[in-house]
């Protein structure tokens, strides 16, 4: 038997211990949003994340630990078994700003259709994030026209 926990997202999400964002944000043509995941002294793994872009070409990136004013209008997340009422530490916020350096995990590109039809990208990649940390998501339009961007992202604390 193996000395290391493993963590199941269903016994989690039957335990009370998996939460859930989402954002939505309208971008203009060649502009770039950002928000921020803010981690306390607790491992944060994200479990599954989706990207929705209604109509334009978008590009998603994640930086660990950049230069970053923290936002001040938070996202809130919820508690996936809705029988429980334990809340997350992790903040997220939806408005940071001075965004600069650190380093980036991944890059996301989502392309849409001649017919400006958009696309959906969902992703059951896990990532354990460093306590303590912040990490900066850049969502930029990479169209000619003002796009709504949705990002869901599920998660548990450890």
């Amino acid at each position: 038997m193996s000395s290391w926990a493993r963590y199941e997202p269903y016994d989690l999400a039957l335990q009370g211990r998996i939460f859930h964002v989402s954002f939505n944000t309208t971008i203009s043509a060649g502009a770039t949003a950002w928000a921020q995941v803010k981690t306390n002294n607790k491992k944060v793994t994200v479990v599954h994340y989706e990207l929705v872009s209604l109509t334009e070409n978008m590009r998603f990136s994640v930086y660990e630990a950049p230069t970053i004013t923290d936002g001040t209008t938070a996202m809130t997340s919820r508690n996936v078994n809705r029988n429980y009422v334990e809340t997350a530490t992790t903040q997220l916020f939806s408005n940071p700003t001075g965004v600069s350096g650190g380093t980036l995990l991944l890059v996301h590109g989502m392309p849409s259709g001649a017919n400006k039809v958009g696309g959906t990208s969902g992703h059951a990649d896990t990532w354990t994030l460093k306590p303590s940390t912040s990490y900066g998501l850049k969502m930029e339009n990479l169209g000619n026209s003002t796009n709504e961007f949705v990002f869901n992202m599920s998660f548990y604390e450890v």
